[in-house]
């Protein structure tokens, strides 16, 4: 499935050398389902200067069309940026419930 993610947020430099991000982000598929969520994520940048980032996202009840799936699901992801080449890697896994519905 093809998805278009756009979003914002803001950064804090920690003490170690990492950074903590939190946002709202936007995913639209391009069957126009759309799912909003938030994010938190620890952030840090390598050697080479690849940004990796490790964190969850808390999607809202509103998703529509084919991201419907999303609703109020938590997800767990991680990214690899490098933009020195113009490439990344974003993935992003369900947690499962926990409890019967």
């Amino acid at each position: 499935m093809q998805i278009t993610a756009s979003g914002n947020g803001n950064e804090v430099l920690r003490e170690d050398g990492t950074n903590f991000l939190t946002g709202r982000a936007l995913f639209t598929s391009s069957q126009n389902g759309t799912a909003s969520y938030s994010f938190e994520a620890i952030t840090n940048t390598t050697g080479e200067g690849i940004r990796t980032s490790l964190g969850a996202a808390f999607f809202d009840a509103n998703t529509t069309g084919n991201l419907e799936s999303l609703k109020s699901i938590v997800g767990v992801y991680e990214s690899y940026i490098d933009k020195a080449h113009g490439k990344g890697i974003f993935a992003m896994w369900h947690i499962k419930d926990l409890l019967p519905k």
